[in-house]
């Protein structure tokens, strides 16, 4: 999938000097979230080409946080991204996702451990909110970390909650009976109730891969100019940059 982002600065060619437009001449609105800087060298470099040939201008830059987490619909992960399943990997092969994670999920030395999430649900951090009333006692995340932090675990739980016996009558005397498997007489005595359910205890749900962000995306970026008629009146020729992000 292609991603392309059109971003249009008019510009003035009168006596071959850019200006900035101003609200008269309907200036632009510039959309831009990364490459910011690329592209104010590339408008630095275009002004100098006003009044001749367009001449455009291609480069690349790398995009994405590493150690960002996604979804991943296939079984196989993206590009530039790994599954989550506890993997040993080489420090200074994948220096980025290091640099990030470190040995917070386990490993030592030369090699450091990705988080292993398969077959399970994440929750949101608690960080102080209450929300999880067990949060004290989560579980190693592998570096030795428990506790309310990022990355720590808790196992399957019910909560607590209790089942009423229905009884007939009244009992103590004799008279009445209770449903189930109780005696009366004798040492008191816990009796089970019988067991129903599967497994575990879960919602509905669908697999889907949990992929992490081991690299940045590099993308190429390229500027291109056009005559796009008369602007401000002046009879002088607009020009418009086109600045474009693509990758795939």
């Amino acid at each position: 999938m292609a991603i392309e982002e059109v971003v249009d600065w008019a510009t003035t060619a009168g006596d071959n000097k850019a200006h900035h437009p101003t609200s008269r001449e309907g200036e632009r609105a510039i959309r831009v979230s990364r490459s910011m800087q690329e592209l104010q060298a590339a408008i630095a470099r275009w002004r100098d080409t006003l009044g001749g040939e367009p001449v455009p201008l291609t480069g690349t830059v790398n995009v994405g946080t590493v150690g960002a987490l996604m979804e991943w619909p296939k079984g196989t992960p993206p590009t530039d991204f790994l599954e989550c399943d506890g993997s040993s990997l080489d420090t200074t092969v994948y220096a980025d996702l290091f640099a990030e994670i470190g040995y917070e999920y386990g490993g030592s030395g030369a090699n450091f451990n990705l988080p292993d999430y398969r077959g399970e649900f994440l929750r949101g951090w608690d960080h102080g909110a209450a929300n999880d009333p067990d949060a004290a006692s989560r579980t190693d995340r592998g570096d030795g970390t428990t506790g309310d932090n990022v990355g720590t675990k808790q196992g399957d739980e019910f909560k607590s909650h209790q089942h009423n016996i229905r009884r007939d009558g009244n009992v103590g005397g004799g008279n009445g009976t209770i449903r189930g498997n109780i005696q009366s007489g004798g040492a008191p005595s816990t009796n089970p109730i019988l067991a129903a359910g599967g497994n575990e205890t879960r919602g509905r749900n669908v697999n889907v891969m949990i992929c992490i962000r081991y690299q940045r995306t590099t993308e190429t970026l390229t500027i291109t100019g056009e005559g796009v008629g008369t602007g401000g009146g002046t009879g002088n020729p607009t020009q418009s940059i086109h600045f474009s992000r693509a990758f795939g």
